[in-house]
């Protein structure tokens, strides 16, 4: 179990592997959690305070008052530059534990996971190279007769609970085979899920 607190009243607990439940995120003050997903889904950037409010449509008092908090409790870490502020999340266990509860990507990539599994005729799924912050995925699905409307339906409670959209192909062990030798799938592919 990991335990994170978020600010004086909710403490989290969650399961490595859960998603975030939506009535643990209605408890949360709404405008933290945009934030916070701003900065879980983009860790490697910096942002400054008037970027944070305009990307998350949020007042500029109010985004100083939570990146404030944010920084009290060292999820995040200022950086100033002259009389620039830029943010970006903090690396450090508590934030790392932060972002994999907020990461959409890693969130949306679990539950498209724990869907496809229960499809018999799935054998593996590669993600291809895509970068973290990114609120997309391109997937290479492997497998034999898999039904495009079950797939169809899990990409679409994807999109929908995410926000997050799930580009794929489908092809044969034999067409996937062939289609390597060609050198048409270049890159890093990190398997995403394989059948046992």
């Amino acid at each position: 179990m990991k335990y994170c607190f978020i600010n004086e009243k909710i403490y989290i607990v969650v399961l490595a592997t859960s998603t975030m439940p939506q009535p643990i995120v209605e408890l949360i003050d709404k405008k933290m959690v945009k934030i916070i997903e701003l900065f879980s889904n983009n860790p490697d950037k910096e942002f400054y305070l008037r970027q944070v409010s305009k990307l998350m449509g949020i007042s500029p008092a109010t985004t100083y008052r939570i990146l404030n908090q944010l920084l009290k409790r060292e999820i995040i870490e200022q950086r100033v530059i002259n009389r620039f502020k830029l943010y970006t999340l903090k690396n450090n266990e508590k934030a790392k534990q932060i972002a994999e509860i907020f990461s959409k990507k890693r969130n949306a990539l679990e539950m498209f996971r724990e869907l496809v599994s229960k499809m018999d005729s799935v054998e593996v799924v590669y993600l291809l190279d895509s970068k973290l912050g990114d609120n997309k995925a391109n997937l290479l699905i492997i497998g034999r007769d898999i039904d495009p409307g079950e797939l169809k339906r899990i990409i679409v409670k994807i999109k929908e609970d995410f926000d997050f959209t799930i580009n794929h192909l489908t092809l044969t062990h034999e067409q996937y085979s062939n289609m390597l030798s060609m050198g048409l799938f270049p890159g890093r592919k990190i398997i995403l899920y394989e059948k046992r």
